[in-house]
C-alpha cells in the first residue's frame, strides 16, 4: 500500500493537497461568516427597521419621526384608503399610532387620511371631531362608516377595504397582532 502512495504523481498529490487546504479555508470562512463584525455600520435609518415601537419619549406636541420607508405596496394601499374615505384617528403621543405609521412608512403615511385627536398637538388638533366620531381609544380606523380600534397590519387593512393591489408589505412581519 505504501508503494501505491508513492506511485501517485507529484501533480496528483499537489491537487489533493490543494483541495484539502481549500476545504479547510471554506470551512473556517463559512463558519465565521455569520458572526457580527465589531465595527460594522448599521444600514441607513429607514432602509430597514427592527421594531415598530418607539424607544424614546415622544416630542411634545409632535410625537416620533417616522423612520420606515414606503414601498410601492404601501403607497398603493394608502391611495386606495384615501380614495375610499378611510380615516385613522390617533394622537401624536400614542405609541400604537406610531406603530401604525411605521407600517406605512413616511411617504405612504402622508397619503393616509388621519385625524389628530390630542388637544395639545402642534399640527391640526381636532379633539372635538374625535369626540363627535365616538373615538374611545387610539388608533381607531373608520372604514365604511364603522369604527375599528387597534393597530392593523396592512394586509388586514387590505382585507377590510377590498384592496386588490400589490400586497408585498415590508413591515407587517414586525407587528404582533
Amino acid at each position: 500500500m505504501r508503494r501505491y502512495f508513492f506511485s501517485i504523481s507529484k501533480y496528483t498529490r499537489l491537487l489533493v493537497g490543494s483541495i484539502a487546504v481549500l476545504a479547510m479555508y471554506l470551512t473556517i470562512y463559512l463558519s465565521s461568516a455569520h458572526l457580527p463584525v465589531a465595527n460594522a455600520t448599521k444600514p441607513e435609518i429607514g432602509a430597514e427597521i427592527d421594531s415598530l415601537s418607539p424607544v424614546t419619549a415622544p416630542t411634545p406636541g409632535v410625537g416620533w419621526k417616522i423612520t420606515s420607508t414606503s414601498g410601492t405596496a404601501e403607497i398603493g394601499l394608502a391611495r386606495h384608503l384615501s380614495d375610499r374615505g378611510v380615516k385613522m384617528y390617533g394622537a401624536y403621543w400614542c405609541p400604537h399610532c406610531y406603530e401604525q405609521k411605521q407600517l406605512f412608512g413616511k411617504k405612504a403615511w402622508s397619503i393616509v387620511k388621519h385625524v389628530e385627536c390630542a388637544e395639545d398637538a402642534r399640527k391640526n388638533p381636532q379633539p372635538k371631531v374625535c369626540t363627535k366620531a365616538g373615538i374611545k381609544g387610539f388608533p381607531t380606523w373608520k372604514i365604511r362608516g364603522k369604527l375599528d380600534a387597534g393597530v392593523k397590519t396592512l394586509a388586514r387593512l387590505s382585507e377590510l377595504t377590498g384592496y386588490r393591489g400589490d400586497r408585498s408589505f415590508k413591515y407587517d412581519r414586525l407587528l404582533k397582532e
